[in-house]
Formats: structure tokens, sequence, C-alpha cells
């Protein structure tokens, strides 16, 4: 996914990296369809040939719940970001808050000054009104530093766009997970670091779902908000299928099919688009 993210959906052209991605879920379903052939008829052979023991059967299945898990909470924090777009598209344009970022409501990543900052409150908001929006831009500002220091995170608080996509991921955006929005996360976030200098969030589904957040902010500030729903969505699909791969209970099957599944999807890539230079 990561080869995914920054060689096709950031550095490829925005009509063959959706190409690509629509060629990647047709192949992971067939290869889905594989694993379940495969599936079946090794179960058999395993039964009958009485090789599996409780260890080794005990010892893959732990492996698998334990990756089911990370996986399902990711696919959860996905659904919901994916779901908030979508039932924002039904809204009338002048309603939405994720359609597409008009020209003069682009925010540069680039330095600038408090005074610039402050002038740019149509900018930030896309021209709508936010209740208390000077607290919430220093806020705003305040957690980008402490995304910086903390997190190592390449954002700046004197950064427009930085400072845009944060805004209104976290102020703007009304969508939580696990109980609480992402504005409530943030404030308890800050407010921890305060008191006690922690460093990594408490609770890592809260993090999880705050950085993809940023993530999504970020894909519709560049104008690639169809490819940020798109990945998540083979993100999805490709878990899915490895998921289904611990039920091999062999881990040289397991690997043979995941060697054969990234070669598949390497070899997409040069039949979508020979032009584009992607290593």
């Amino acid at each position: 996914m990561q080869w995914i993210n920054y060689q096709v959906v950031w550095k490829m052209d925005i009509d063959d990296a959706s190409r690509a991605l629509v060629r990647f879920m047709d192949k992971l379903d067939e290869l889905s369809e594989l694993a379940d052939k495969q599936l079946e008829r090794w179960g058999k052979e395993q039964k009958s040939s009485g090789k599996l023991t409780a260890k080794e059967t005990s010892g893959v299945f732990a492996s698998y719940l334990a990756k089911k898990g990370k996986f399902y909470e990711y696919s959860n924090v996905l659904n919901i970001l994916i779901k908030e777009v979508e039932e924002d598209n039904k809204k009338s344009e002048s309603n939405r808050q994720f359609g597409h970022v008009a020209p003069h409501y682009y925010a540069p990543k680039e330095l600038v000054n408090d005074y610039e900052i402050d002038q740019a409150a149509s900018l930030i908001t896309e021209g709508k009104p936010v209740y208390d929006y000077p607290n919430k831009l220093k806020e705003t500002r305040e957690i980008i530093r402490l995304f910086n220091e903390y997190g190592g995170r390449e954002c700046y608080p004197n950064s427009l766009q930085d400072i845009k996509v944060y805004f209104r991921e976290f102020f703007m955006s009304k969508v939580g997970y696990r109980g609480k929005n992402a504005m409530s996360i943030i404030r308890d976030y800050v407010e921890e670091i305060k008191c006690n200098d922690v460093k990594p969030f408490v609770d890592k589904a809260h993090y999880l779902f705050v950085r993809e957040k940023i993530s999504r902010g970020y894909f519709r500030e560049k104008g690639k908000l169809d490819l940020y729903i798109q990945k998540a969505k083979v993100h999805q699909k490709l878990d899915n299928t490895v998921l289904k791969l611990y039920q091999f209970y062999d881990y040289e099957w397991m690997m043979d099919f995941l060697y054969e599944l990234n070669d598949h999807l390497f070899a997409i890539i040069h039949e979508t688009s020979n032009e584009v230079q992607v290593f």
C-alpha cells in the first residue's frame, strides 16, 4: 500500500492512477476467488494428511486474530470517512464540505507570516462561517506544532495548506469515531501532553482515526479526493484477501500466494501507462 500510495496515487497522472486502481480491484477480486478455491482444496488435503498439529494451528490462528483486529479497525475508520464524503455529495453545492476545491480557495504548501494567516479565513473555511473561528485557528496552529514536535510530521504552524487541512478536518468535519469527534480527540490529546508530556496517543484507534482524517484532507486539497476513496477501497480489499491466506495454515503457501499477488499488481502498472515512470 505504501508503494501504491507514493508510486501510483501521487506520482501518476490522475486518470492513469484511477485506471490502475480500478484494475487493482478487479485483480484482487480475481485473486480472492482463487484463494477461496485453493482453501477448499488445500483444506481437504490437510485434513486427510493429518500433518497439522495443535501447536501449529493455534500459532497461525493467533496471528490471524491479531491481524484481523488491526485490519478491521482500519477498515472501520475508512468506512466512516468514505461515508461522510458520500453523504456530503448528496448536499447542495453551497452546503458541501468535500466538494472540489475552487482555484481561489487553493492553499499552497508554503510558509507565510502571521498577518497573512489572520487574513486567510475565507480561504481556510472556503467562505463558510465557523463559530469561534479565531480561537479554533489558534488551536489548529498549536496542534500542528505539537504534531511536528512530537509526531515528526512535516507540518508547520505557518503553512497555509497545513492549517487549512487540519482546521477543516478537526473543526469543520463533524464525523467521530468510538464516541468522540476529531475536535474532542485532539483537545484531549493536547491536554494530555500539557499535563504529562505524553508523546503518543493513549488510544491507538483514535490516533488511527485522526491520522486518516489528515490524510484525507491533503488528498482533497490536492484535488485527489476521488483517488483517496479508490485507494481506501483497494486497501480494504487487499487486507481481506491477505486475511484469507492465514486459513492455509501453511506459511510457504501463504508466501507463494503473496508473491503472486505482488507480481500481478506490479504488472498492472506497466500495462496501464507505459509512458509514466513509476520507479
